[in-house]
């Protein structure tokens, strides 16, 4: 796997979803989704429609329901991203941040 291609990634997961994950965890989220892979490999990780791939494809990993949108009620964002938390840790990452509304 392309370290600079891993650092997006990481970028992405930090930046705007308040995780940091395994270099391999991240590897296989990224192998897991032929478009996804496509889209990192073309440096496009950054890009509003692959962040929200990305995310779709960790949560699956992880084991979590689909991320929250802005049409969710509070009370499933909170529910989430509580469950999304632990998963993370159990997983042997770290949350960094997370914003629960």
């Amino acid at each position: 796997m392309d370290k600079a291609m891993l650092d997006q990634a990481h970028e992405v997961l930090n930046d705007y979803y308040g995780v940091a994950l395994s270099d391999t965890f991240v590897a296989e989220v990224l192998e897991s989704d032929e478009e996804l892979l496509e889209e990192a490999q073309a440096g496009a990780l950054s890009d509003t429609y692959v962040r929200e791939l990305l995310i779709d494809c960790v949560t699956r990993k992880l084991g979590c329901p689909v991320w929250p949108s802005y049409i969710d009620s509070e009370e499933y964002s909170k529910k989430f991203k509580t469950e999304f938390a632990l998963k993370v840790i159990e997983a042997g990452g770290k949350v960094l941040w997370i914003q629960m509304i």
